[in-house]
């Protein structure tokens, strides 16, 4: 269910670091000419704070899903 969340228009963030995976397959793709990627470990003013990241991945959404499909699943 993760995916990337869009933080402002045209900017889109990802909560781990997979920055080696979309090298390469910017890479396979040919589109190293057409992406900006900036990686960061830090945010100095406004930062994705809990409410933040539940309304760029719309958690309450995925959770109410979760909830009605996946009922009585146990996970291990």
């Amino acid at each position: 269910m993760n995916s990337f969340g869009q933080l402002y228009n045209s900017v889109y963030i990802y909560p781990w670091d997979i920055t080696s995976k979309v090298l390469e397959l910017l890479d396979s793709l040919e589109l190293e000419d057409y992406v900006t990627i900036i990686s960061s470990q830090n945010f100095i003013i406004n930062r994705v704070n809990v409410n933040i990241a539940a309304k760029i991945w719309n958690i309450e959404k995925k959770t109410n899903f979760i909830k009605r499909n996946l009922t009585g699943i146990r996970l291990k």
